[in-house]
């Protein structure tokens, strides 16, 4: 069990999300993964444009702000502010539903997904035919409700932003014009490195950023003279066609056109010996070929037999 638990050691178990590991006394191994901390969803503050909803979230923040407390601090103050605020859209507005791409429905159109969903587990219920054509006839009307529903919610949304648009640019608003720019076209700046020097010092100014890259490109371009530079007059000329057709040159097709190697000897010449060598082991003297040291006679139909 020791010998075991100490291997386990060397493994990278932050890999695999594993944060704590234990033997219980029957010997199993029960792995703790790490929880991912989901991200909170902002409060649905849209909802404040209905005066119903916004009047209820004022009744309600007077209501707790009108309870006498005595904080002795400034961030006391402000904390005990920032928590009243946040408990009550917590508990009148509520968190948003969907994405960030899905801001732009309605409450109307998330009832109508809600409904569509339940009617769709209705129709896998059913068992006889009659009866699942009833439930998908159901399923399909409120299909078509919610894609028209969502189209109007997003032409609505696109009308409303263009004309936050339009006003931010009349006013000279260039913040909330940016703003809803971006919303649209749903592109992000991306964030710059800054500028540092030599030391590790952020150049907060044009100037010094300036004076920095003049600096940095002189460094980089105006180098020293080398020492050693080449001589091209004492460069050996290419060689001519004719010096390539009479097998003059050393590159490697001329080598096996001319049969020369490397080290200038024929392998023409060392092929031949070998088959003669070759040939002096396999016949006798008088040209027969041999066998396990007897003689091989021919026999009229061609055949090899031995004497």
């Amino acid at each position: 069990m020791d010998q075991v638990l100490k291997s386990m050691k060397d493994y990278r178990l932050d890999i695999l999300g594993i944060s704590e590991m234990r033997w219980t006394g029957q010997g199993r191994l029960m792995l703790k993964k790490v929880e991912k901390v989901q991200p909170k969803r902002p409060y649905a503050v849209d909802k404040l444009k209905n005066n119903n909803v916004s009047e209820s979230f004022r009744e309600e923040l007077s209501k707790k702000l009108a309870v006498p407390q005595h904080p002795s601090t400034i961030e006391e103050q402000w904390s005990l502010f920032s928590r009243t605020i946040t408990e009550t859209a917590e508990a009148v507005l509520g968190r948003r539903r969907g994405t960030n791409k899905e801001r732009w429905i309605t409450d109307h159109t998330w009832k109508l997904i809600d409904e569509r969903k339940v009617a769709k587990i209705k129709r896998e219920q059913k068992r006889g035919l009659r009866s699942w054509r009833m439930e998908d006839e159901e399923y399909r009307r409120l299909d078509r409700e919610v894609k028209k529903s969502c189209r109007n919610d997003k032409r609505r949304w696109l009308e409303e932003k263009a004309r936050e648009a339009q006003e931010a640019a009349e006013k000279n608003n260039t913040k909330t014009l940016y703003r809803i720019v971006r919303e649209l076209t749903s592109s992000r700046s991306s964030s710059g490195v800054p500028t540092r020097s030599k030391d590790g010092r952020a150049l907060l100014t044009d100037e010094e950023q300036e004076a920095r890259w003049v600096e940095h490109f002189k460094e980089v371009l105006n180098q020293p003279i080398p020492s050693m530079l080449f001589n091209f007059d004492h460069e050996t000329p290419a060689p001519t066609l004719n010096e390539k057709e009479n097998g003059w040159t050393r590159t490697p097709t001329a080598k096996r056109k001319t049969g020369k190697c490397g080290n200038g000897l024929d392998a023409r010449r060392w092929k031949e010996e070998e088959r003669e060598a070759k040939k002096d082991m396999e016949t006798d003297s008088e040209g027969r070929p041999k066998r396990d040291g007897c003689q091989l006679a021919r026999s009229k139909k061609g055949r090899q037999r031995p004497e």
